[in-house]
């Protein structure tokens, strides 16, 4: 199942026994890539052995977060009291673990407004 797009992946150094990548990997589309390597000599008869190999793929903060709005709109009543919840915004990030964990803050807010760092209710 996986041979096709192995192929696509990984080049043998032959002689070397050595695998390169043939493009860049990405850990949203696969995470792991499982196969056997062959080995095999020139004697008569050929001699052969294999080995398992398994290539773990690493994340990389590659995605940025994206809102799931491109535009928020709230309306808030005069003199209504500090604390009281406005609105809230969310966002996403396609990335793993840790690298899609969001935080939210706010810019030019003059301290009129404040946010809550992981849940976007302000």
């Amino acid at each position: 199942m996986l041979l096709p797009l192995l192929e696509n992946l990984l080049l043998s150094g032959t002689l070397s026994g050595s695998l390169y990548l043939k493009k860049v990997l990405d850990l949203e589309t696969w995470d792991k890539f499982v196969f056997t390597v062959i080995a095999m000599d020139n004697g008569s008869p050929t001699g052969s052995a294999s080995a398992s190999v398994i290539v773990q793929v690493l994340d990389m903060n590659d995605n940025e977060p994206i809102f799931s709005k491109p535009h928020y709109e709230f309306t808030v009543e005069e003199n209504t009291d500090r604390g009281t919840l406005v609105g809230q915004v969310i966002a996403a990030d396609y990335d793993m673990d840790m690298n899609a964990d969001i935080r939210y803050s706010l810019e030019n807010a003059n301290g009129t407004f404040q946010i809550n760092p992981t849940t976007g209710k302000f």
